[in-house]
């Protein structure tokens, strides 16, 4: 399933970056590699520790007026946090203390509004907007804080489809004429 809306949203967007090239200069299509820090909230115990991780993808921006855009993306992103934690294998062993690295990878559809700043050689922009996602897959990891074993399982904890509220920044280079 996962693979069909890859291809999906991979098509749409060159399917999208050849119109723009036969329409107005209002619509530009853009290669994005990022930044994403995120972590886990929530009725919980544990303390997650917030995990920074690359993101990749494509988008398109329709330029409303010289400052406002909406943008719509396709994006990789890899999400997750760390955790604490004790692990007891049975009743007569001691709690092992272990680090859990919880990694999650999901395709992201965003929908931006966002307000660009004037520039010559660039230009600053802030935007905001609803993302929905599909996870692709997700792992938790445990390692032992005093060295020895570490392990990986398959976490079937995540749901398949996720949604929620983004904002972010980026500054735009021109390139070329």
């Amino acid at each position: 399933m996962s693979l069909r809306i890859a291809r999906f949203a991979f098509f749409f967007v060159i399917f999208a970056s050849l119109l723009a090239g036969k329409s107005t200069a209002q619509l530009r299509t853009m290669v994005q590699i990022g930044l994403n820090a995120t972590t886990f909230g929530g009725d919980t115990t544990s303390d997650f520790s917030p995990a920074a991780r690359f993101s990749g993808g494509l988008g398109l921006a329709f330029e409303i007026s010289d400052a406002l855009f909406i943008q719509p993306e396709v994006v990789y992103a890899v999400k997750g946090a760390s955790a604490k934690a004790n692990i007891q294998f049975d009743d007569n062993s001691d709690p092992i203390p272990v680090t859990a690295r919880f990694t999650v990878s999901y395709f992201d559809f965003p929908l931006f509004i966002g307000y660009q700043f004037e520039g010559e050689s660039f230009r600053p922009r802030i935007y905001v907007g609803p993302y929905f996602s599909y996870k692709i897959n997700a792992k938790v990891s445990y390692e032992s804080v005093e060295g020895g074993p570490s392990f990986s399982e398959s976490d079937q904890s995540v749901v398949k489809w996720d949604y929620g509220i983004a904002a972010g920044a980026a500054v735009h280079f021109f390139v070329g004429d």
